[in-house]
């Protein structure tokens, strides 16, 4: 059977090996766990793809409302086989929680569901100001309801494989949130780059904590493992967060050969894991630690190396690469059985990603000339292959400055392929790709890519009629701290108004900032057309150029003048 969607993936596990166990979830990280067969996966995906045929057409959009787990997959996998667009979200809004999701209220109207995927209690379906929530009146499915008995009788039409099939929000956008439109056949071609790379084995074993509403949970933890016929088990993100021993006791328990983590994770480990206090703790089995979504920090891959090596875990595990849900996910990745590689670029250490997957090639360009940059010369990163999504959905403008066909200059096989502007900035040296900062205000903080608007869109709200913000990032050399200055046109209680601030960030976007500053409307850096200068509002409050109301700090953060040199050395370096 040639395989072109995920149905006939789905289809071809559960025929040769209907019992093999394909998902394991554990609840608050173990060791209480829920698992489902290939073929029970297969049996629950066709009942719901039965329910859900009633209620969507093939193209119309379904919102996946759910905690990650086995009921997120088996939604998931429903929506592939029925040709419904899936939408990831996140868990659904209950009706203590309802303000934090204006995320959400933007996703609903951008892609406009027709149907809405839960499991548990439904989502609340009135807002705290007394009216409907959008999706009041949309018809809903209790995945959890539908089990695996019985002989599955759906029979559905034959599925587009270039059809869209997923959005895939990545801003974390509270205004005007852009959908990834990725189709089966976009995936497909990224779990095939993601295995050529990788080289899947007969015992690999995977763990992951990372959450399915992002590009590297849901394509490395859910299908990147369907791909390459290989068992995962997958745990809620905030039982790592909460205590980050419980991803190792998974590797360890399950024998897992193979997981994924960004850079803060990492750092997080080495911060409070105590090996000594793990002695059962085997790591061993390890051979492929994926390491990505953020800057990769030369410190960070050795401290955790050191600190987990009395566990059994070699160095060589560690794998850096590069991606983007613009391209599904995987973009470069290096050779396996290597130490990551670490050269100085520009005057500082710098990881190297590796290279790009078969059938995908990562280009450097110039991007005041769009032409190809030499090996050693910094440009915009560009991503061309199978895996570049379709664009953004329903947004043509953004479509066509982000997903260009490729520039003459690229003359060859991928000249009219479908190319992404990724607005990272880096740099070819040795066939290996370095990258050396980003050419945009966006801030990654734990893999997440937050624009700055956003973050003072969600200042605007708590804190109304009280005057423009800035919003900028600060990496003090293990990890990029977000922080919120705001401009006072009258007189406020300071330590409410920080309050309020910090509350919205966190509950719109599960973000805790670093710093909330208060100053007067005047010292705001503005341009002569009135656009707020954030890197000049930057490097105003680092030397204490700014006369500041009232600030909240968190103590993780260090400011003045070292750090700005050190930062503005390292900005002077990479151009």
């Amino acid at each position: 059977m040639r395989i072109t969607t995920f149905g006939d993936l789905l289809l071809r596990r559960a025929e040769h090996d209907s019992g093999g166990r394909a998902y394991t979830y554990l609840i608050d990280g173990g060791p209480a766990e829920q698992a489902i067969s290939y073929g029970d996966l297969l049996a629950r995906a066709y009942n719901l793809a039965e329910a859900l045929a009633g209620d969507a057409r093939p193209g119309d959009r379904a919102a996946l409302l759910l905690d990650p787990g086995i009921d997120f997959i088996v939604a998931l996998m429903a929506c592939l086989l029925t040709g419904v667009v899936a939408v990831p979200a996140f868990p659904p809004p209950r009706p203590a929680q309802v303000r934090r999701h204006p995320r959400l209220r933007a996703i609903w109207a951008d892609a406009s569901p027709s149907v809405v995927l839960t499991a548990g209690s439904a989502p609340s379906r009135q807002h705290r100001s007394g009216q409907p929530e959008p999706w009041a009146d949309v018809p809903g499915i209790r995945v959890d309801a539908i089990g695996a008995s019985g002989e599955p009788t759906w029979t559905g039409p034959a599925v587009d494989p270039r059809a869209v099939a997923l959005l895939q929000y990545t801003s974390g956008s509270a205004g005007e949130p852009k959908g990834v439109a990725l189709s089966q056949h976009n995936m497909l071609a990224n779990c095939a780059a993601l295995a050529a790379k990788s080289r899947p084995q007969g015992d690999d074993v995977g763990v992951l904590w990372l959450p399915p509403y992002h590009d590297m949970g849901l394509v490395g933890g859910i299908l990147k493992p369907l791909f390459a016929g290989f068992p995962v088990v997958l745990m809620p993100p905030v039982a790592f967060l909460q205590r980050p021993a419980r991803w190792l006791e998974a590797i360890s328990r399950y024998r897992a050969t193979m997981s994924a983590a960004p850079n803060f994770a990492l750092d997080l480990c080495a911060d409070r894991i105590d090996a000594s206090v793990l002695p059962s703790v085997d790591l061993s089995s390890m051979r492929l630690l994926y390491v990505g979504a953020e800057p990769i920090r030369p410190a960070t891959l050795n401290r955790f190396a050191a600190a987990l090596a009395p566990l059994g875990f070699r160095k060589r595990a560690l794998y850096p690469c590069y991606g983007l849900a613009e391209a599904t996910l995987f973009a470069t990745g290096g050779s396996l059985d290597r130490d990551p590689v670490v050269r100085r670029v520009g005057g500082r250490p710098l990881v190297g990603c590796g290279s790009a997957a078969p059938g995908h090639q990562v280009f450097v360009i110039d991007p005041k000339t769009g032409h190809r940059c030499p090996d050693g010369v910094p440009g915009e990163v560009w991503v061309a292959g199978d895996s570049v999504a379709t664009g953004y959905w329903g947004n043509d403008q953004a479509t066509a400055v982000t997903f260009p066909r490729a520039p003459a200059i690229l003359a060859g096989k991928v000249s009219d392929a479908p190319c992404v502007r990724t607005a990272d900035e880096g740099v070819v040296v040795d066939s290996e790709l370095f990258l050396t900062g980003r050419m945009n205000e966006v801030v990654i903080v734990r893999g997440r890519k937050v624009h700055p608007e956003d973050i003072e869109s969600s200042a605007a709200r708590a804190v109304p009629d009280l005057g423009r913000a800035a919003t900028f990032g600060i990496d003090d050399g293990r990890r990029e701290h977000v922080v919120v200055v705001q401009a006072v046109g009258r007189e406020v209680d300071g330590r409410q108004v920080v309050g309020d601030i910090l509350q919205a960030v966190s509950e719109d976007f599960d973000l805790q900032l670093s710093a909330v500053v208060l100053i007067r409307a005047r010292q705001l850096p503005l341009t002569t057309s009135g656009k707020v200068q954030r890197a000049a509002c930057r490097d105003a409050y680092l030397t204490g150029q700014l006369n500041i109301l009232h600030e909240w700090k968190s103590p993780h953060l260090r400011t003045g003048h070292s750090l700005l040199r050190a930062t503005s050395a390292e900005r002077a370096a990479s151009r």
